[in-house]
């Protein structure tokens, strides 16, 4: 049985292709500014060459709002919007094959579910750190979308501080805990320098992902609260700060989880890396 994963991004678009639910290749194809361009990449020879008798379709994760086999909303990949992206893959490689589409986020978050550090925990809260903050929440072994496909949008959980996020609201975890957010703070500086940084004794860096854990604990206690999660996995660019924010997560769980502590939970870091989304697309298929 072969099927592909397809990952949508702002930079580039990744695709994996799998044989009997194995992983066999994961490629990185150029950035995609256009339907067209979407299109012709659907009629790749890496793609076409892979099709076959024992093909059963495609699975699509993207950066937006999903609403059935649209994109209704995706600030970072305009030409996405309001695109039957279900349509356009049947009208590409035929419309005998199953086709899924989702939010990266949740596809990310089923990635790590089906193959990566959630194998072991059916339910789990999955947080991505890069650009900005993302969310996808896994239970029962299932994505968990809510009524209106909005569950997860981890980012912008208000955690009471002043900054002001790109969506327009002030205080988002986004605003103050984003890798591109803490760079910024940082006056540019890249964020493996500021951990290196503050491992080494530097107080502004310090000061830095003092902060940006405090919100996160923030965050945590909040998830733990309303839906009694107790596994929180951390993935995407800023992943790596998690060493240096594990005292204040714990922190705040000691003083905001009511009836709990930090040693009921359990927050790792996500072992997919890149591969994540092409895995988790993949697994919409079944």
């Amino acid at each position: 049985m072969k099927k592909i994963g397809i990952d949508v991004g702002g930079t580039a678009v990744k695709i994996g292709y799998f044989i009997d639910g194995s992983l066999i290749e994961c490629k990185r194809y150029a950035q995609i500014d256009s339907l067209d361009a979407f299109r012709e990449l659907l009629m790749h020879s890496d793609i076409t060459s892979f099709i076959d008798n024992s093909f059963i379709g495609a699975g699509v994760g993207v950066p937006g709002v999903v609403d059935g086999n649209c994109v209704q909303d995706c600030p970072n990949i305009k030409w996405l919007e309001k695109i039957d992206v279900v349509k356009v893959l049947a009208d590409s490689l035929g419309d005998h094959y199953k086709y899924k589409l989702d939010n990266d986020a949740n596809v990310a978050a089923l990635g790590e579910s089906v193959a990566g550090a959630g194998v072991n925990h059916p339910s789990f809260a999955f947080i991505t750190i890069g650009t900005g903050i993302g969310g996808g929440l896994i239970v029962d072994g299932n994505i968990y979308h809510g009524p209106g496909g909005m569950a997860g949008e981890i980012g912008h959980i208000g955690t009471g501080h002043s900054l002001a996020c790109n969506c327009g609201a002030i205080g988002c975890v986004e605003a103050i805990a984003s890798a591109s957010n803490i760079e910024k703070r940082a006056h540019g500086k890249p964020l493996p320098d500021i951990i290196e940084a503050a491992k080494g004794g530097d107080n502004d860096s310090i000061q830095l992902l003092k902060e940006s854990g405090t919100a996160l604990g923030e965050v945590i206690s909040q998830i733990a609260l309303l839906l009694d999660i107790r596994v929180f996995v951390f993935g995407g660019g800023g992943a790596p700060c998690l060493e240096m924010w594990q005292p204040h997560i714990n922190k705040v769980i000691d003083s905001r989880c009511f009836g709990r502590s930090a040693d009921d939970f359990t927050v790792i870091q996500a072992s997919l890396g890149n591969e994540a989304g092409v895995c988790g697309a993949a697994a919409l298929l079944g």
